[in-house]
């Protein structure tokens, strides 16, 4: 299949996350931190663009946890809806938001939401003022998206222009 929309490349790359996350073993200790992921992508920004398979890899894996995470606390993550919301976000804010900065920025992006998470997992909150934790994990799983069209060159593709209903 030809992928020649931005949509159907966010649901290539969504579903190669799945697909990891099927197969990718973790154990106790990593499914549950973002510690590793957080010190690979400092890193991949500090050295600026080296290692980019790495950093993209990174990011997939803090996806794998963040879609493992929502399950335990069941919520599992409901894949059409997800990509849904990034073909809505994405019609929202183009690609210039992500162009500005690219893959470093969705590091940094990443990062912060990881950070978030942990926060309000160690606090035991399901939310912070304006964010639940469900909204902080499927944005890493977003971000991860991104990081993946990015990584296989789809990200500039043209949005399919569907009537988004919000």
């Amino acid at each position: 299949m030809v992928t020649n929309t931005w949509n159907d490349a966010c649901a290539d790359a969504l579903a190669s996350i799945r697909q990891l996350n099927k197969i990718t073993p973790m154990d106790e200790t990593e499914s549950r931190s973002f510690a590793s992921i957080n010190d690979t992508l400092g890193e991949f920004v500090r050295e600026g663009r080296q290692h980019t398979e790495i950093a993209v890899s990174a990011m997939c894996r803090a996806a794998v946890i963040a879609i493992r995470t929502l399950g335990a606390r069941a919520h599992p993550v409901d894949y059409e809806d997800l990509h849904s919301l990034l073909c809505r976000k994405q019609h929202d804010y183009g690609h210039k938001n992500i162009d500005n900065f690219g893959l470093i920025g969705v590091a940094v992006r990443i990062c912060d939401k990881m950070a978030r998470a942990d926060n309000l997992l160690m606090r035991d909150s399901n939310a912070v003022k304006d964010e639940t934790i469900v909204d902080t994990y499927l944005d890493i799983i977003g971000y991860a998206v991104i990081a993946l069209m990015l990584h296989n060159e789809t990200f500039y593709l043209e949005l399919e222009d569907l009537d988004y209903v919000r």
